[in-house]
């Protein structure tokens, strides 16, 4: 980074908060101890992304900014004259990815910021990519949104992209108007998103479709069909693609034909889930979290979030070890034994959070809605 980029960075971000100091949050105890914030001009609305020493963040409106994750300092920042979706990053050990308004992606060097090839996909991506274990990228796209000017209801496309050159290797189209992030298994990619049926006249829900393809062809298996509503997330296994909906159902499909194995009201409004092994994982309004098998639905175990009524899981747990780590909607950070939902450690941090958290190592790092970004020593 040069000189006059770095004084344009500073500029945006304002000062490094060291060693515990934040104008927001207060976090005490003895579960984490804060280790840097540095403030931005815009709201996080994704958890931090981490690859490696290097954890990213956009602000919505602002570039796309990394930080050592060590200390806070600045390395870099990419701010192309189209707007950068502020929900769209994704990476992997070399590469960070991004998508830009106007239907463009590009992938940038994570120690540099340099931009190493930009494909364009001609429709817009505001969801975060996933990357298979063979480092194909999975790109959803969606033709409504914030800042979109809606002109079809239908053509929606699933990419899948060469990391290494940005080529792209095939592409779907379905018939729907917004794809979630999608979710790789073995040979297979599932996608799911909502389209317009004339005939749909309930007042909550609404019709959604989901796919599952060949992961080197892209070509269909089947396409289940139900009226769950908006897909929030998915998750997969051998045997089973679960998701959850607007009307906040978790659905259990069998991987190998598509037909639904179980439905299970959710308890409540629930943001997303997540998954590891034979097991998901989500968190509900009511306070509850949950643990659930995916073959059949059957609880596991279930925790309560103390601080009263809609202190609720923000976004999706994250997994390290035999740990899992979330921040409810008040600002507490928990971590839990994710096999058997007993809290190893809460502690409360005051600040205003619109998403959740993710872990990086022996660090956790979250933003919140006034712009600061946090990264936390794990200390037990």
């Amino acid at each position: 980074m040069n000189l006059r980029t770095r004084i344009i960075f500073l500029g945006i971000i304002g000062a490094v908060a060291w060693l515990g100091f934040s104008a927001t949050s207060t976090a005490s105890g003895d579960g984490m101890k804060l280790a840097w914030s540095v403030k931005t001009s815009g709201p996080i609305n994704l958890p931090p992304e981490i690859s490696g020493n290097v954890v990213m963040v956009v602000p919505k409106g602002q570039p796309l900014m990394a930080f050592n994750a060590n200390n806070g300092s600045p390395l870099w920042q990419y701010g192309p004259e189209a707007e950068v979706w502020s929900r769209s990053l994704g990476s992997d050990a070399k590469r960070v990815y991004a998508c830009t308004k106007g239907g463009k992606i590009s992938a940038l060097d994570i120690n540099s910021g340099k931009k190493l090839w930009e494909t364009n996909l001609g429709i817009d991506c505001q969801r975060q990519p996933h990357i298979s274990n063979d480092g194909t990228i999975y790109v959803s796209t969606t033709l409504v949104g914030q800042g979109i000017e809606t002109k079809a209801y239908t053509g929606a496309k699933l990419f899948s992209i060469n990391p290494e050159t940005g080529a792209i290797n095939w592409s779907f189209k379905t018939d729907t108007y917004l794809l979630q992030t999608p979710y790789g298994y073995g040979d297979t990619v599932y996608v799911g998103g909502s389209y317009r049926d004339p005939e749909f006249k309930e007042e909550e829900g609404g019709p959604i479709r989901f796919y599952s393809l060949n992961s080197k062809s892209g070509k269909p298996n089947w396409i289940h069909e139900s009226h769950d509503g908006l897909p929030k997330a998915l998750y997969a296994t051998k045997e089973r693609m679960i998701y959850v909906g607007y009307q906040d159902y978790i659905v259990g499909i069998d991987a190998a034909n598509g037909e639904k194995v179980w439905r299970k009201d959710a308890g409540n409004w629930v943001p997303s889930l997540n998954g590891l092994g034979d097991m998901v994982f989500y968190g509900a309004a009511n306070t509850k979290v949950h643990a659930w098998n995916t073959k059949d639905g059957k609880a596991r175990w279930m925790f309560n979030i103390p601080g009263g009524s809609f202190n609720y899981m923000l976004g999706k747990p994250f997994f390290s070890g035999d740990r899992m780590y979330f921040m409810s909607q008040k600002g507490t950070v928990f971590s839990l034994n994710h096999k058997t939902g007993k809290e190893i450690w809460s502690q409360t941090t005051g600040m205003d959070a619109r998403a959740g958290l993710n872990v990086g190592g022996k660090m956790l790092f979250m933003g919140d809605s006034k712009g600061n970004v946090y990264a936390y020593s794990i200390l037990k």
